[in-house]
């Protein structure tokens, strides 16, 4: 059956997921936009904040079935759209995917290290046992040039990166890519994710505020084991400890 989305744009709102998740009870499926909200939210309850008219705020809606799209495929399917619609947006640009839920890119001009411009998140309201209403929450800096400096160190936008968008062009081509994502095999998508993704000998730090290493102080790294099957990651210290790793943690690696 072809997913046909319902699009609605505002001027200003509180939040595109609170929209989403409310016209998801007249509409299969919605892709909602906002020159502005008032109350985006990041992951583990941070906010999502930028100037109005600048960036993308935006959010995908589906009603669906918990066995015909899982819900750990939600997280994959929005970091893989992001990033796929920008590498074809600007091939002169390294996007980078990272665990669990950021896009980072670098022109490699202004600056080798690359800094975040994108931040995806997941949420799900349940219908019954096995239906359930579920968003894709992503915001992209578009056009903003001036951060708070508390972050201006850290973060980017595709105008700093050279490159030309608008709210509306990255809404359908994301839109586009996510339902493309979602009606595919679920395996070749997961498979894609990893290879995008590349923790493979990569060192790996864990800085999640709930997260306590050892009663020693010192910091313990470690190196992917494997992939689980929900997306989840199972890593293992020199010493041999391991640890499992999902959305609401948080670590560092280098992404080049």
């Amino acid at each position: 059956m072809k997913i046909e989305p319902f699009f609605s744009h505002y001027e200003i709102l509180d939040s595109t997921n609170d929209v989403a998740l409310e016209l998801l009870n007249k509409h299969q499926c919605v892709a909602v936009t906002a020159e502005f909200q008032r109350k985006g939210r990041g992951r583990n309850k941070k906010t999502w904040l930028g100037d109005a008219g600048k960036n993308l705020y935006y959010t995908f809606g589906i009603n669906h079935n918990v066995e015909n799209l899982p819900l750990y495929m939600l997280q994959i399917v929005g970091g893989l759209a992001v990033y796929n619609v920008l590498k074809r947006i600007s091939t002169e640009i390294d996007f980078f995917l990272k665990y669990p839920n950021d896009i980072y890119g670098t022109n490699n001009i202004f600056s080798i290290v690359p800094k975040k411009l994108s931040g995806i998140i997941s949420e799900t309201n349940f219908i019954d046992k096995e239906n359930c209403s579920s968003i894709i929450g992503i915001g992209i800096n578009i056009t903003q040039t001036f951060f708070p400096d508390e972050i201006s160190n850290n973060v980017t936008s595709l105008a700093l990166l050279g490159v030309e968008s608008s709210i509306i062009d990255l809404r359908n081509k994301l839109t586009e890519e996510i339902i493309e994502l979602i009606s595919k095999q679920h395996i070749s998508v997961f498979d894609e994710w990893k290879h995008i993704l590349n923790l493979e000998n990569k060192t790996i730090q864990i800085i999640s505020d709930n997260f306590i290493d050892d009663n020693s102080g010192a910091t313990s790294y470690y190196k992917l084991k494997k992939y689980l099957a929900d997306g989840r990651l199972l890593l293992v210290s020199d010493s041999s400890v391991e640890r499992i790793i999902d959305n609401g943690d948080s670590i560092r690696y280098d992404l080049i």
